[in-house]
């Protein structure tokens, strides 16, 4: 399968299409099992080929575990905004 690889200023693929948006997309035949198709983002593009970069997956990984929650997040927003709230009271 023909595919054209959007690629970052490090040549990691930050995504693919099957249509050529820009002229510095990378066009590459993978077959249609290929990971890339499923996760193209701990790819890179290396002298004409798709690298697996597992170190990045990895790092992807442990910062998807170690994300707060979305309780968490909430909390954090409420906690801000009160302290702004509070912060324009005591300073207005």
């Amino acid at each position: 399968m023909e595919i054209y690889l959007y690629l970052d200023t490090s040549n990691r693929v930050t995504g693919w299409g099957t249509t050529k948006g820009k002229d510095a997309d990378v066009s590459i035949d993978v077959p249609l099992s290929h990971e890339v198709l499923s996760n193209p983002f701990v790819f890179k593009y290396e002298n004409g080929q798709l690298v697996k970069d597992t170190d990045y997956q990895e790092q992807l990984l442990q910062e998807y575990q170690n994300a707060p929650t979305m309780e968490q997040k909430l909390t954090l927003l409420q906690q801000a905004v009160a302290d702004l709230i509070l912060g324009g009271q005591e300073n207005g």
